[in-house]
C-alpha cells in the first residue's frame, strides 16, 4: 500500500492534500520537496494499488549503465483484447498527474488532479493500460554538471515512437489485442497523432480505433498527409471546458485548428469561469469512456453518432441548435498550459510557398536585436509576383539610402496568420539563418522589419522561376544540365553543414534560378541550427517523397538526411519523377525503406547510377556524404566540374531563362501581373480588434529586424 509522507502536507481520507500548518508559506525548497513526494506517491500508488509494472525505455541489457527511463504497464496487457495508451505532454509533468496544482485545491484533490479515476475505469472496462513518460528526456551526470540524453527518449516524440516500437508492438504480437485507443491530455494530443501515424505504417498494427483528447491545442498539423487528417477526423474527438458554450455543444469553430470535433464540457457546477483547465479531465471522464465504448462497436459514423448521444445526455434535444460556429469570446480559447503551476499560495518555411506547391511538414528557433530604422515606406511597389498561405511576394525598388534603386523581392507575412498556424518559431528560425548565411548559391536576406500587423523580409529577386516549373515544362533535364544544378547545390549544402545547419526540405520548389541560369537555395523554414551541439535532430519533417529512412525509423539524424534528399532530387531532374513515388504514402515509405531505385539505362549512365546509389544508401553511416561533401565531388559523375571555378560563378550555366534580365517577370503567373499594386494592402497596417491577438502580435517577433548595412558596418 502506497503512503504519502511529507512534513508540511498530509493526505486526507478523501484524497485531498491539506497543509499541516495553513498559516505558514513554504520556501521554494519545501515546495519542491512536496511536489517530489506527490510524484513519488502517485506513481507508487499506480504500482501498488492498481497493479502496474515499470517497463524500461529503452530496453537495455541487465547491468548496463546506459541512462534509461520507464513507463507504466498494467498487469493485464499481455492478455487484453483492447489497449489504452495515455499521454500527457507538458514541461515538468509527472507520471499519472494531470495537474499538480489541482491536487492541492480545496475542491480538487487526487481524484481530480491525477489519472486515478481514468485508470480505475479503464481496468473495469478490461483495457490493458500503458502510461507514457514523455517529458523525462535526460538524466543528470554524477558530477551534477551535465545532462545526458536518454536514448529513445531524447524528446517526447521520440519517447512515444520508442514506446510503440518496443512495448506496444510486443504486446500486439501476442495476438490478443484487437483494437488500440489513444488518450491525450493537452499537448499529449500531438503524441497521439504520432502514435497513430506509426501504427498506420504496418497493417498488423493498424488497429487504432479511437483517439480521445482533453483540452488539446491541436490533433493534426496543417501539413500532415490528407489521409491522416481524414482518419483522425473520423476517429478523433476532443473535450474542453467552456464558459460560453453549454455542456453538450459542438464547438465547431475549433475543428479547423484541432483537426477533429471538439465538444463543450461547460463549467463545473457553480463556476462562472475556468480557473484551472485540468478540471476538464475530471469533467470528461464519463464522456471519454462513453466515446471509447461506442468506438468498440465499430460504428461507421462514430463522431456524429456520439455527438448526438452526448448532446441528448446533457439535456439537448434540438441537436442542430447545439453548435457554436464562431468563437463568442476570442479570449476564452482555453488550452492546457505547457508549464505546471506550483502549489497555490495565499493571497504565463517559409519561402517554399512563394513559388512551389508540394506539401512540407514541420520544424524550430533564435533571436536578434531590434532595429526599427526601416519601414515599408522605404520601398516602391512594382509588381505582385507570388501569393502563399501567409501572405504575398512583391517586386520592389528601394527608394533611397543604402542600395538605393536596387530591385528586391519583398515577402509580406500577416502576423495573425503566422500565429494562428503556429509558425512563429519557424519564421524566426528562418530569419535568423538567413541573417547569418552568405553564399553564392543561397538566397541572401538584405533587410527584415515589421509593422503592427505584418512581417517583411527583403531578399534578392530571382527572375528565372524555380526548378520545379522548369522541369514541369521540359519533362526531364539532360545529364549535363542536372549535373550543373546538382554541383551548385553541393556547394550550398556543404556551406550549411559547415555552419552546423541541416536544411531538411530539399526539393525542386525550393531552388530558384537567377536571370543567368545559376540556382539558389531558398526556404529555410524547416532548417535546424547548431546540429553538432545538440547531438542530432529528432523532428519528423520534410516533404514525403524526399524523406530519408532514418526519419521513418524515428532515429536521431544528422546532415546525412540532406544528402539522401539530394540523391532523390538528382534522380528526379534526370528522370522527371522521384524514384520511390506512390500515390499511397504508406507504400511510398515502404519503398524508401526497402527498395533500391530503378534505373532506365538510356537515361542513367554508369557514373550517374553509381553516385545516386551512393546517396540513396539506407544505412546513413554508409551513405555517400556521411563524411562530407568532398566524397561526392570526387565521384566520376562530377569529374567534369571545376568546383573552385563554380564557387566563383565562373562556369557558364547550360540553360539561360528567357525574359528581361534581372527585372524579368516572364516566370510570374499571369494572374499576378494584372494586380494593381498601387492599391495593394501590403503597405497598410491595421491593429487587430482582438486584444489578445494584438498583444501576441506585439511581443512574438522581438528581434525580427535586420539590415545588411548594419552587418557590413560591423565587419
Amino acid at each position: 500500500m502506497a503512503t504519502f509522507f511529507n512534513q508540511h502536507y498530509e493526505l486526507t481520507e478523501n484524497d485531498t492534500l491539506k497543509p499541516k500548518t495553513p498559516s505558514r508559506e513554504l520556501t521554494r525548497a519545501e515546495d519542491e520537496a512536496v511536489m517530489a513526494e506527490l510524484a513519488r506517491y502517485v506513481e507508487a500508488r499506480l504500482v501498488h494499488n492498481f497493479g502496474f509494472q515499470h517497463v524500461t525505455i529503452p530496453p537495455v541489457e541487465e547491468g548496463s549503465s546506459e541512462p534509461t527511463t520507464t513507463i507504466l504497464q498494467s498487469s493485464n496487457c499481455n492478455e487484453c483484447t483492447q489497449l489504452l495508451i495515455m499521454c500527457i505532454n507538458q514541461s515538468g509533468s509527472q507520471m499519472g498527474i494531470f495537474s499538480r496544482s489541482m491536487c492541492f485545491e480545496k475542491d480538487g484533490g487526487l481524484n481530480k488532479g491525477t489519472m486515478f479515476p481514468y485508470v480505475k475505469r479503464a481496468l473495469e472496462c478490461k483495457y490493458g493500460v500503458l502510461i507514457m513518460r514523455p517529458n523525462t528526456n535526460t538524466v543528470v551526470h554524477p558530477t551534477g554538471k551535465v545532462k545526458i540524453p536518454i536514448r529513445g527518449s531524447e524528446s517526447p516524440e521520440i519517447h512515444a515512437l520508442c514506446v510503440w516500437e518496443n512495448v506496444v508492438s510486443a504486446i500486439c504480437q501476442n495476438g490478443h489485442v484487437k483494437r488500440i485507443a489513444l488518450f491525450g491530455y493537452g499537448n499529449g494530443a500531438s503524441l497521439c497523432r504520432d502514435l497513430y501515424m506509426k501504427s498506420a505504417l504496418k497493417k498488423e498494427f493498424n488497429i487504432v480505433n479511437a483517439v480521445v483528447t482533453v483540452e488539446a491545442s491541436h490533433l493534426v498539423e496543417k501539413d500532415d498527409p490528407d489521409d491522416v487528417k481524414q482518419v483522425l477526423s473520423k476517429i478523433g474527438i476532443n473535450f474542453e471546458a467552456s464558459s460560453t458554450s453549454p455542456r453538450g455543444y459542438d464547438l465547431r469553430y475549433r475543428k479547423e485548428r484541432l483537426g477533429c470535433t471538439s465538444l463543450s464540457l461547460g463549467l463545473p457546477k457553480g463556476a462562472t469561469e475556468v480557473t484551472n483547465v485540468a478540471v476538464s479531465a475530471f469533467l470528461a471522464l464519463e464522456d471519454v469512456f462513453g466515446f471509447l465504448a461506442l468506438a468498440a462497436e465499430q460504428h461507421s459514423e462514430l463522431v456524429s453518432t456520439y455527438f448526438q448521444q452526448f448532446a441528448r445526455r446533457h439535456g439537448i434535444n434540438d441537436i442542430k441548435s447545439a453548435v457554436t460556429l464562431t468563437n463568442p469570446d476570442p479570449s476564452d480559447v482555453v488550452v492546457a498550459t505547457s508549464v505546471e503551476p506550483a502549489i497555490p499560495q495565499k493571497p504565463k518555411g517559409i519561402f517554399g510557398w512563394m513559388f512551389g506547391n508540394k506539401e512540407a511538414v514541420v520544424a524550430p528557433p533564435k533571436k536578434a536585436d531590434d532595429d526599427n530604422s526601416l519601414s515599408v515606406d522605404d520601398f516602391q511597389f512594382l509588381q505582385l509576383v507570388g501569393k502563399g498561405a501567409f501572405g504575398k511576394v512583391m517586386l520592389v525598388r528601394k527608394k533611397s539610402g543604402f542600395n538605393a534603386n536596387k530591385i528586391y523581392a519583398m515577402k509580406v507575412l500577416k502576423k495573425s496568420d503566422v500565429i494562428e498556424k503556429q509558425q512563429i518559431e519557424h519564421t524566426k528560425a528562418e530569419q535568423a539563418i538567413l541573417c547569418a548565411i552568405r553564399h553564392p548559391y543561397i538566397v541572401c536576406l538584405r533587410f527584415s522589419f515589421q509593422s503592427i500587423d505584418k512581417l517583411y523580409l527583403i531578399t534578392d529577386y530571382y527572375s528565372g522561376g524555380n526548378l520545379f516549373a522548369h522541369l514541369r515544362t521540359d519533362k526531364q533535364f539532360s545529364e549535363e544540365r542536372a549535373k550543373f544544378y546538382a554541383a551548385e547545390l553541393i556547394l550550398a549544402l556543404e556551406h550549411l553543414h559547415q555552419n552546423d545547419i541541416i536544411y531538411r526540405d530539399l526539393k525542386l520548389e525550393n531552388i530558384l534560378m537567377d536571370h543567368l541560369g545559376h540556382i539558389c537555395l531558398t526556404d529555410f523554414g524547416l532548417s535546424k541550427q547548431d546540429i553538432d551541439k545538440t547531438g542530432g535532430a529528432v523532428t519528423f519533417c520534410g516533404t514525403a517523397e524526399y524523406i530519408a529512412p532514418e526519419l521513418l525509423r524515428a532515429e536521431t539524424y544528422g546532415f546525412e538526411v540532406d544528402w539522401w534528399s539530394f540523391g532523390i532530387l538528382l534522380y528526379e531532374m534526370m528522370n522527371g519523377r522521384t524514384p520511390f513515388f506512390d500515390k499511397n504514402r504508406k507504400m511510398m515509405y515502404h519503398r524508401i525503406m526497402t527498395r533500391p531505385p530503378q534505373f532506365d539505362e538510356a537515361i542513367f549512365k554508369k557514373d550517374a547510377q553509381q553516385v545516386i546509389l551512393g546517396l540513396l544508401t539506407v544505412d546513413k553511416n554508409q551513405r555517400l556524404g556521411h563524411t562530407g561533401a568532398d566524397k561526392i565531388m570526387q565521384q566520376p559523375f562530377f569529374e567534369s566540374i571545376d568546383f573552385a571555378k563554380l564557387y566563383k560563378r565562373e562556369l557558364n550555366p547550360p540553360f539561360k531563362p528567357h525574359g528581361d534580365g534581372v527585372l524579368g517577370t516572364d516566370y510570374v503567373p499571369q494572374q499576378f501581373k494584372n494586380v494593381d499594386v498601387a492599391r495593394d494592402s501590403s503597405a497598410k497596417s491595421h491593429a487587430p480588434s482582438d486584444s489578445k491577438m494584438a498583444a501576441e502580435m506585439a511581443s512574438a517577433f522581438t528581434g525580427f529586424s535586420f539590415s545588411e548595412e548594419s552587418l557590413q558596418k560591423k565587419r
